[in-house]
Protein backbone atom coordinates (compact mmCIF):
# COMPACT_ATOMS: atom_id res chain seq x y z
CA UNK A 1 0.00 0.00 0.00
CA UNK A 2 1.43 3.35 -1.01
CA UNK A 3 1.22 6.29 1.41
CA UNK A 4 -0.47 9.53 0.42
CA UNK A 5 1.51 12.78 0.52
CA UNK A 6 -0.28 13.74 3.76
CA UNK A 7 0.67 10.42 5.38
CA UNK A 8 4.35 10.98 4.53
CA UNK A 9 4.48 14.17 6.61
CA UNK A 10 4.87 14.58 10.36
CA UNK A 11 4.99 17.73 12.47
CA UNK A 12 8.18 18.73 14.23
CA UNK A 13 9.30 21.20 16.85
CA UNK A 14 12.59 23.03 16.48
CA UNK A 15 14.57 24.95 19.08
CA UNK A 16 17.46 27.34 18.52
CA UNK A 17 19.68 29.16 20.95
CA UNK A 18 22.40 31.75 20.74
CA UNK A 19 24.76 33.57 23.00
CA UNK A 20 23.19 36.98 22.23
CA UNK A 21 19.51 37.77 21.55
CA UNK A 22 20.62 39.87 18.57
CA UNK A 23 21.87 36.69 16.88
CA UNK A 24 18.26 35.52 16.64
CA UNK A 25 16.70 38.85 15.71
CA UNK A 26 15.40 37.63 12.34
CA UNK A 27 13.67 34.66 13.98
CA UNK A 28 12.24 36.90 16.70
CA UNK A 29 10.49 38.91 14.00
CA UNK A 30 8.93 35.78 12.46
CA UNK A 31 5.52 35.03 14.02
CA UNK A 32 6.07 31.27 13.63
CA UNK A 33 8.85 31.34 16.24
CA UNK A 34 8.24 31.94 19.93
CA UNK A 35 10.54 32.05 22.96
CA UNK A 36 10.61 29.04 25.25
CA UNK A 37 10.37 29.30 28.99
CA UNK A 38 12.03 27.02 31.50
CA UNK A 39 9.93 24.30 33.09
CA UNK A 40 10.05 24.65 36.90
CA UNK A 41 11.97 21.82 38.53
CA UNK A 42 13.82 20.85 35.35
CA UNK A 43 17.56 20.50 35.78
CA UNK A 44 19.68 22.80 33.62
CA UNK A 45 21.75 21.06 30.94
CA UNK A 46 25.48 21.59 31.22
CA UNK A 47 28.64 20.07 29.77
CA UNK A 48 28.43 17.52 32.60
CA UNK A 49 24.70 16.75 32.52
CA UNK A 50 22.04 16.25 29.88
CA UNK A 51 18.90 14.13 29.77
CA UNK A 52 17.60 13.83 26.21
CA UNK A 53 14.78 11.45 27.19
CA UNK A 54 13.24 14.08 29.48
CA UNK A 55 12.47 16.45 26.60
CA UNK A 56 10.41 14.02 24.53
CA UNK A 57 6.64 14.21 24.73
CA UNK A 58 5.57 10.59 24.62
CA UNK A 59 2.13 9.60 23.43
CA UNK A 60 0.55 6.37 22.38
CA UNK A 61 -1.15 6.63 19.04
CA UNK A 62 -2.99 4.09 17.00
CA UNK A 63 -0.92 3.04 14.02
CA UNK A 64 -2.06 1.58 10.75
CA UNK A 65 -1.44 -2.08 10.07
CA UNK A 66 -0.01 -2.54 6.60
Amino acid sequence: MELSEAEKKAPSTWAVMARRPSDLSQLAEDRRWKPLSATPGTRLWTDDFSNIVSVFKWSLTKTKNY
